[in-house]
């Protein structure tokens, strides 16, 4: 049963050994299950999870954040803003900024909540970037103005930019569910 619940490791001829917990041990199992049940309508879900925790953080953020984490997040911006990789790469930098912020919160809880979610972001990201033209832009616009309210440290008004950031995903999935589901039915 602790084997199971990743407490131990059972060598075979060597014996039982306590696992250090981490983070990790704390947040695979979530990711698994995740994974386990995604289908079109958890990317939605993801994305309406992110619209009721993401905001208050980055609030936290705005208020909480250090010189370090302000370095951070305009790494980022200016690599997602010169990156011309593969969807794969925006989506992981554009899922950094966010975990970034998430730690800006100096809320160490935090980002144990949000990593499960943000480890299944770049799969559906990725297929955003592919779907909707102008997606890379609208995230860098929207990463900008939430920096630039956190930097301002205006908690209410990094709330509202990360609200409206999460918006415009949503309608983004959307669109690319429906392209989704329109190439199958073609496909049939």
């Amino acid at each position: 049963m602790l084997s199971a619940r990743g407490l131990v490791t059972v060598e075979k001829g060597r014996g039982v050994f306590v696992k250090n917990i981490s983070v990790d041990s704390v947040t695979d199992p979530m990711h698994l299950y995740l994974m386990m049940q995604f289908s079109e309508e958890h990317a939605l879900h993801l994305v309406h999870a992110r619209q009721v925790i993401e905001p208050p953080i980055a609030a936290d953020a705005a208020v909480h954040h250090t010189p370090e984490d302000a370095d951070k997040l305009k790494k980022n911006l200016e690599e997602l803003k010169k990156t011309d990789g593969g969807f794969l790469i925006l989506a992981n930098l554009d899922m950094e900024f966010h975990l970034n912020i998430a730690k800006a919160s100096e809320n160490p809880i935090i980002p144990i909540i949000l990593e499960p979610i943000h480890r299944l972001m770049p799969q559906i990201k990725s297929s955003v970037y592919a779907a909707v033209d102008d997606a890379k832009q609208s995230a860098i616009i929207w990463h900008g103005k939430i920096l630039e309210r956190i930097l301002a440290r205006d908690p209410e008004g990094a709330y509202t930019a990360m609200r409206d950031h999460l918006n415009i995903a949503e309608s983004h999935i959307r669109k690319m569910l429906n392209l989704q589901n329109r190439e199958s039915e073609h496909q049939r």
